[in-house]
């Protein structure tokens, strides 16, 4: 017979490492494919071209590095016996796996988009190499932070699991990871569809890049505010000491909490990553139109994640208010 604790140890441990590899060298293999492209279009800047495919590979293999991090980590934790509180420990443990390989695994998949396009824009426009380096640097650098608060998750929830007592407390846990590894995904993916759109843009217009790059910053940071609502939920639900539940009423209450506000987030991050594409596009096209397009794509952007902010005043009440 199985031990259903021991099923679910070795379950975290696969999850955690598998999901987010394969992603991670699906888009490495896209990357040096729009790589040798680009240096088949313009093979006398096969240099610069080359070195933005393997920044660009080496970025991508962050997410793949934490969850090895991770899956080590919980190898290295003995497999637990048969009993209540093991098999609590086990539901916890899937928690920890959903949370990284779900960040690992669609930070990986897009994380090709902004490389890609970058090789591509370098070699229509090879002497403003450093320029689309640049965008492309600042894009897959905050593209990556999702696997960081995976990561971080990840990790607090392994410093409880020692403390888990009650079916409850596997519930709180587990719904901590569901709430980043959820939440990240619509952002993650709004994030690849608009740095994949600045990187090109750059290499059609030189002119317009200190308006593309001021327009870059301001548009990430409003695609990336849902996974912090995401992220607070789930440091609410692991750190704070008042939360801690006894019952399936309680851990139902956290993981409904966790799949309002991870939910929420997915038309917001996808479609405001499609908006600010779309300006992005725009700007390259006719530069003069910058202070209009950017006020009206960031305005819109800012009404998108009032959905987002709403999942979060959902999940707090489900978290405080039924108790």
């Amino acid at each position: 017979m199985i031990d259903t604790a021991v099923f679910l140890h070795f379950l975290a441990v696969i999850v955690t490492f598998v999901i987010s590899t394969i992603t991670v060298g699906i888009s490495e293999g896209l990357i040096a494919h729009a790589g040798l492209v680009a240096i088949n279009m313009q093979p006398k800047a096969f240099r610069n071209i080359a070195t933005m495919m393997y920044l660009g590979i080496a970025l991508a293999e962050t997410a793949a590095i934490l969850s090895s991090i991770i899956a080590i980590l919980l190898v290295m934790s003995a497999p637990v016996s048969s009993s209540d509180s093991a098999l609590f420990v086990g539901i916890a443990k899937i928690g920890i796996s959903i949370v990284v390989s779900f960040t690992g695994g669609v930070i990986g998949l897009v994380s090709y988009l902004p490389a890609q396009e970058a090789c591509y824009a370098t070699a229509r426009q090879p002497f403003f190499s450093a320029e689309i380096r640049g965008i492309m640097l600042i894009t897959l650098c905050l593209i990556q932070t999702s696997s960081i608060f995976g990561f971080i998750v990840a990790y607090l929830i392994m410093g409880q699991l020692d403390t888990i007592i009650s079916i409850g407390d596997s519930m709180r846990l587990l719904a901590s990871g569901l709430a980043v590894g959820i939440g990240s995904i619509g952002p993650a993916i709004g994030l690849g569809v608009f740095s994949g759109e600045a990187c090109r843009s750059v290499g059609i217009n030189r002119e317009a890049y200190p308006k593309i790059r001021l327009f870059t910053v301001l548009s990430v940071a409003i695609i990336e505010a849902p996974i912090l609502f995401s992220l607070l939920i789930s440091l609410i639900l692991i750190i704070s000491a008042n939360i801690r539940g006894e019952t399936v009423l309680h851990g139902t209450a956290f993981l409904s909490a966790a799949f309002a506000v991870g939910f929420s987030t997915f038309g917001t991050g996808i479609n405001s990553g499609k908006i600010a594409a779309q300006a992005c596009k725009n700007i390259a096209h006719k530069p003069s139109t910058f202070q209009t397009i950017s006020r009206v794509s960031l305005l819109a952007q800012g009404l998108l994640d009032t959905l987002a902010i709403y999942g979060l005043i959902i999940a707090i009440f489900l978290i405080f208010i039924i108790r």
